[in-house]
């Protein structure tokens, strides 16, 4: 477990930046997914030739988001939407947790950001979102927000209940550390809000290769001293076999792990993507984490992004990407590697 978490972690700091399939819902059918946590594919193909496949590590990343791409709804919007409220209204214990003596802190930044993006939805994205006053409502599906800061649940909930994106609260403490103090974490990547709640950034990616040689002061320049009001955006990458959007540490044991092999690698093994934006805040001086996952089954990749295929089958031989020694890394290899019929490109429905 603990190979694990470092793999991911590794690739969490590699800085960066819905439509079912029928392969994936026979998987399921074998494996006995619940309903809550079905897959939901991403055929947002400009999305996925957007995404940096690392092949140097660590390989720097980091840009700054354009405002009409910045917390943008796209066509998963209403789909991931409904996955989040059904997954906050089986678990919202999980999904909104705070750090005891953090909470006024945390309100505080939440609230800022809420706002924040309250605006910036409005003015970016006025076909999805409409205000009235102080209450912010989705089109598409049909959520009211209020931005008032004293009616309604927590801001993080809101905030849950109004972008595709996980939010997080990172708090600078009185002897000068950064801890993640709170957040609305529906759809994680083998993660939990309870794994690191309360635990400073450092801390948190201690044991990762080269941190301190090389990613310590990335970190510390983003975080610790990044300048207030700017954003930065940043993406990382796994390989999974798993394809459901929410992947939580607390459902690890739950899931039974397909076989890979060459005849089915393209519909059982999967891109998974976050999409992560870091914002300091202008008046708390709180930095906030966004992140946004997407999953692409393997044939998609290849069908659609090419360069992004090159790229993995590059990346995946590196012993610095965490899966070199993957038993199903020949099968993926010879995969990436056959020339797809010139008709065989899978499009968005």
């Amino acid at each position: 477990m603990q190979r694990v978490f470092l793999v991911l972690l590794f690739a969490h700091l590699s800085l960066l930046y819905a439509i079912p399939s029928p392969n994936c819902q026979g998987v399921f059918k074998k494996i006995g997914a619940r309903k809550l946590y079905a897959p939901l594919l991403s055929t947002n193909d400009e999305a996925l030739r957007t995404t940096k496949i690392n092949t140097t590590f660590p390989s720097p990343n980091i840009f700054s988001p354009a405002p009409e791409k910045w917390l943008a709804p796209d066509s998963e919007y209403t789909q991931q939407m409904a996955t989040r409220r059904e997954l906050y209204a089986k678990r919202s214990s999980d999904i909104l947790k705070i750090q005891p003596g953090q909470e006024e802190g945390v309100r505080s930044a939440a609230q800022e950001f809420l706002e924040m993006t309250g605006k910036h939805l409005i003015a970016q994205f006025p076909g999805e979102f409409s205000q009235d006053g102080l209450t912010l409502k989705s089109k598409s599906t049909g959520a009211v927000v209020s931005l008032d800061s004293t009616s309604g649940p927590h801001p993080l909930e809101k905030l849950g209940m109004l972008l595709q994106d996980d939010v997080t609260v990172n708090l600078k403490q009185t002897d000068g550390k950064v801890i993640l103090a709170g957040g609305f974490l529906a759809t994680p990547t083998n993660w939990s809000l309870q794994d690191f709640i309360g635990v400073d950034v450092h801390a948190i990616h201690a044991g990762i290769p080269e941190y301190e040689n090389r990613l310590k002061k990335t970190v510390e320049g983003t975080v610790e001293r990044g300048v207030r009001g700017k954003c930065i955006a940043r993406n990382n990458w796994f390989l999974v076999t798993n394809p459901e959007l929410a992947l939580p540490s607390y459902r690890r044991s739950t899931y039974k792990e397909p076989a890979i092999t060459e005849t089915n690698v393209g519909s059982n093994l999967f891109l998974r993507s976050e999409l992560e934006s870091i914002v300091n805040l202008p008046v708390s001086g709180a930095t906030i984490f966004t992140i946004r996952p997407r999953v692409w089954s393997m044939e998609f990749v290849k069908a659609n992004a090419p360069e992004v295929a090159k790229n993995l089958a590059t990346a995946i031989q590196l012993p610095e990407s965490g899966y070199s020694e993957m038993e199903w890394k020949k099968p993926l290899l010879k995969f990436l590697s056959e020339t797809p019929p010139a008709n065989e490109e899978l499009k968005p429905q």
